[in-house]
């Protein structure tokens, strides 16, 4: 079953059934996102863990559990427990959609009466998202947010500041080090220019994708401080992901979960502003 949500010529498909995912983001014909994700979704949720947990092993203060591996061809726990699973449709119309995710513990989150929710809202040229957590299991529970979107290269310029590039070892953020990409991304990096999959700290929330016709600005509240920029060789796309914290585990110095007792709520909005132009610099 496909969603779609519509304001004048902007259109949004949700997939309930594929993770609570994206399936299509368009303005008429102008492709936004492109369906490379599993399922041939456009968009994805991460959540209550984003990207990889190192071996498992989620650490936050004293505290500590395993967490089994949850996809055979990756070597960590990757991307959290909703990607791969249906969705309810809370509430439906032409331009908002709330979508639903509710699970009881289990070997893959072993915190009960976990409910993830994801709240579209389509208006002139911009389409919100917000994503947020709660749970009702009596212990505190770590948590962390993110989105995994994929956007076409075609020639894309990605412009963002950010202050930090983490090396990886197994894909696992090791070190942070200085690299020129930092430099190239404040004033406009050619995205097929480059091969990366790491994350970045330092990030004020907000980055433009700018193609030669129309560009899409990122926003997101409150500002988030970490984004994974995944930019494979080949494929025709990459992901610019916002997430609350850093890959790799809870304790992460980089980027520490969030701890919310029962029934409180963690999220973050973010808003994908589209608009037309036209590239004057001949990148």
């Amino acid at each position: 079953m496909i969603l779609r949500l519509t304001c004048d010529s902007l259109v949004a498909d949700l997939a309930p059934a594929l993770g609570g995912g994206i399936a299509a983001f368009r303005d008429g014909e102008t492709m936004l996102m492109t369906p490379a994700g599993p399922g041939g979704v456009c968009e994805f949720p991460m959540g209550p863990w984003v990207n990889r947990i190192a071996d498992g092993s989620l650490r936050w203060g004293s505290e500590r559990t395993f967490l089994p591996r949850n996809a055979p061809e990756h070597a960590h726990p990757i991307h959290g427990v909703g990607w791969r699973e249906a969705w309810s449709v809370v509430a439906q119309s032409e331009r908002h959609a709330v979508l639903r995710l509710t699970r009881a513990a289990d070997a893959l989150w072993p915190w009960d009466g976990l409910t993830l929710t994801r709240t579209f809202t389509l208006s002139p040229g911009v389409l919100e998202l917000t994503f947020e957590a709660t749970h009702g299991d009596a212990r505190p529970m770590p948590v962390a947010l993110g989105l995994h979107p994929y956007f076409p290269v075609r020639d894309a310029l990605v412009r963002m500041n950010v202050d930090g590039y983490w090396r990886t070892i197994n894909d696992i953020p090791n070190m942070r080090a200085g690299v020129p990409l930092i430099g190239a991304l404040r004033h406009g990096a050619v995205m097929s220019a480059h091969k990366v999959d790491n994350a970045l700290d330092g990030w004020d929330g907000r980055a433009q994708i700018i193609w030669p016709e129309h560009e899409l600005t990122i926003d997101t509240d409150p500002p988030q401080r970490i984004v994974q920029l995944y930019m494979p060789q080949g494929r025709g796309y990459f992901c610019l992901e916002p997430q609350t914290a850093m890959s790799g585990g809870a304790s992460h110095e980089a980027g520490p979960y969030a701890i919310i007792a029962r029934g409180e709520t963690f999220g973050f909005t973010t808003r994908f502003a589209f608009s037309r132009t036209t590239r004057g610099d001949g990148r």
